[in-house]
């Protein structure tokens, strides 16, 4: 008897161990799930993709101001690059942790000392990246720069530089050799048979005819002439003089429309920035190398903002070079800056705007590669044209 109730209290002690050990196992996988889901949401509310644990762990860095690149409203990233990325990550199945970045400077130095694997950005390649042991993706979109000026007062002199292009010079120049020829014949076929030139002496026959011709060259016929050759080659003259005269007028129309739009610009060529102070955005070299091709001042600036800001004020620069996706983008935001400021017609040149990796990065070809589908597939398309007006420019060099 009292062998069997020993065995039966061992056996009921067992069955409340396992109870219990049971309990506290399920306890700890609460835990686990709990803590698992609490760094999903944190990671998930910096825009970071979740993947299976045997994924490699990416470090991204994002640059907050270089919209529609990327840029950062309210810890929210969001951009043509940054949406690019995010894509690429989801399809690779990529785990990602994301950092942003102020500053294009820290930026590139933490993508140089490996601290990140990849930057997102408007950014551009440049040879000096081969000495920092960064490297690029093919270029995803064409951006041009632009010269840009603050808008001025025109003095006369201006305002004859304005209109006194090449195209007008050669057309005057053009008209007034043809006039001349025009009145040699004109004198020689009516000099003797108009009855306004019969009984005048040589010089006055000279004037006459010259006046006729430059009459008819202002839209202002005076002359009969009384000849059939009179006759043809006047009417050559009126055909030729509509030419020349409508494309001086349209040369003063366009000067004149401009003036009355408030945007005069000055800018004739990228030869203007020479001794000029012009400031440009820091990371975008290639606008930085053509200011000092010319002879410029150069003066980097970290974001578009600051930088319209000096130049509509005239502080510390004379002249900008920027980004046509980046300005067009800033002043939907910003119109005021429209009254400030002319934008020219005159490009610096063209950059493509790529991904910067760390040359030790592992994952550089997968990237590119689905880059390349992601554009052959067409959805690249849709997604740059959500955030550029001109979506035609994004493709894959």
């Amino acid at each position: 008897m009292l062998l069997n109730f020993i065995r039966k209290l061992l056996l009921l002690n067992t069955v409340v161990f396992c109870g219990v050990f049971a309990v506290a196992a399920d306890t700890n996988v609460g835990t686990t799930v709990k803590d698992a889901a609490f760094d999903v949401k944190s990671v998930i509310d910096v825009g970071s993709i979740i993947a299976p644990d045997n994924k490699e762990i990416i470090s991204a860095g994002y640059i907050s101001g270089d919209a529609p690149a990327s840029y950062n409203i309210d810890g929210k990233l969001s951009g043509l690059a940054v949406e690019l990325f995010d894509s690429i990550s989801k399809h690779l199945g990529l785990k990602v942790n994301y950092h942003i970045y102020y500053s294009h400077s820290q930026a590139l130095q933490a993508l140089s000392e490996n601290k990140i694997n990849i930057l997102i950005g408007a950014f551009v390649h440049d040879t000096k990246y081969e000495n920092m042991d960064i490297v690029h993706s093919p270029a995803f979109f064409i951006d041009e720069y632009i010269i840009i000026s603050p808008v001025s007062d025109l003095s006369f002199a201006a305002v004859y530089e304005m209109i006194w292009t090449p195209l007008l010079q050669k057309t005057i120049l053009f008209s007034f050799l043809a006039s001349i020829t025009f009145w040699f014949l004109l004198f020689l076929f009516e000099g003797s048979r108009h009855p306004d030139l019969k009984n005048k002496s040589f010089f006055e026959k000279l004037t006459y005819t010259f006046f006729q011709i430059w009459a008819c060259f202002l839209r202002d016929l005076l002359y009969d002439p009384v000849t059939n050759a009179g006759r043809i080659l006047m009417s050559l003259w009126m055909f030729f003089s509509i030419i020349m005269i409508t494309i001086v007028t349209s040369i003063m129309t366009s000067t004149i429309i401009l003036l009355n739009g408030g945007h005069n610009s000055l800018v004739g060529s990228v030869n203007d920035l020479h001794y000029q102070n012009v400031g440009f955005l820091e990371g975008h070299h290639s606008s930085e190398y053509s200011i000092a091709v010319v002879g410029g001042h150069t003066k980097p600036y970290e974001y578009i903002g600051d930088l319209l800001a000096d130049l509509s004020a005239r502080k510390s620069i004379d002249y900008g070079v920027v980004s046509k996706t980046m300005l067009d983008d800033y002043l939907l935001y910003k119109p005021s800056y429209k009254e400030n400021i002319v934008i020219s017609t005159v490009a610096t040149g063209y950059e493509g705007w790529v991904f910067l990796y760390n040359n030790n990065f592992s994952g550089i070809s997968g990237i590119n590669n689905e880059l390349v589908h992601l554009v052959e597939s067409g959805e690249f398309y849709g997604i740059c044209a959500k955030h550029i007006s001109h979506p035609e420019h994004c493709l894959v060099m």
